[in-house]
C-alpha cells in the first residue's frame, strides 16, 4: 500500500518596493528608448524612424532634465520608478500650457515586462495624489486605451479631441475635506 502524505505548502508574497526619485542625465537614454517604444506602438504622435524628429525629441529630453521645462517653455518634471534598483517607469508632469495653473501628464510609460501588473496603477495613483488641488489633464491617442481606462477610473472625464488625442481632464477638489475619500477611493496605496 502506498501511504499519500498531506503537504502543507505556504506561498508567501514578497512586496515589491515601488521608488521614484527626479530624473537626471543618467535617465536619458531610459527614458528616450521608452518615448521610442510607446511610440512604435502609437501611444506617442512622433516619428520613431525619422532620425530629424528622433533628435529634436532627445533635446526635449534633455531640456526637462537639465532644465525641468520643455523647449516651448513649458515647466515640466521627469520621475523615475525604480524597483530592486532597476528603471521600470518615466513620467513626465508639464503645464497644459505655459504658465497654466492646469498640468498635463506628458507622458507616462512602463517598460514591457513590468506591464499588466498593476504596476502602472500604482505610479499613478502616488503621481495623482500630488494633483489632489490642481487640475490636471491627459491627451490619449486610441492605442492609449488603457490608459485611458486607468485614468477614467481614477475620476478623469472625456473633455474633448484635440489633433486626433482623447484629452481627459479631472478637476482639482474643491473641499479640503474630501480629498481623503476622494482619494481613497481611487487608491490602494496607503499615504
Amino acid at each position: 500500500m502506498h501511504s499519500l502524505a498531506c503537504c502543507k505548502i505556504t506561498i508567501v508574497a514578497i512586496s515589491t518596493v515601488l521608488e521614484e526619485r527626479i530624473a537626471n542625465i543618467s535617465d536619458l537614454h531610459f527614458i528616450c528608448g521608452c518615448i521610442l517604444y510607446g511610440a512604435r506602438k502609437d501611444h506617442y504622435s512622433i516619428d520613431a524612424d525619422n532620425k530629424a524628429v528622433v533628435n529634436c525629441m532627445r533635446k526635449e529630453m534633455l531640456s526637462v532634465i537639465d532644465n525641468q521645462e520643455l523647449l516651448d517653455g513649458r515647466h515640466a518634471q521627469a520621475t523615475i520608478f525604480s524597483v530592486d534598483n532597476r528603471r521600470i517607469a518615466v513620467v513626465i508632469i508639464s503645464e497644459a500650457s505655459a504658465g497654466d495653473s492646469i498640468y498635463e501628464i506628458y507622458a507616462m510609460s512602463v517598460i514591457s515586462c513590468y506591464q499588466g501588473k498593476g504596476f502602472g496603477a500604482q505610479i499613478l495613483d502616488v503621481v495623482l495624489s500630488r494633483f489632489l488641488y490642481l487640475d490636471i489633464c491627459a491627451r490619449c491617442l486610441p492605442a492609449s486605451y488603457k490608459m485611458s481606462r486607468l485614468l477614467e477610473r481614477r475620476g478623469f472625464e472625456y473633455h474633448s479631441m484635440d489633433k486626433g488625442f482623447k484629452v481627459l481632464l479631472r478637476t482639482a477638489v474643491a473641499d479640503y475635506q474630501l480629498a481623503g475619500p476622494a482619494y481613497e477611493r481611487f487608491s490602494g496605496v496607503e499615504l
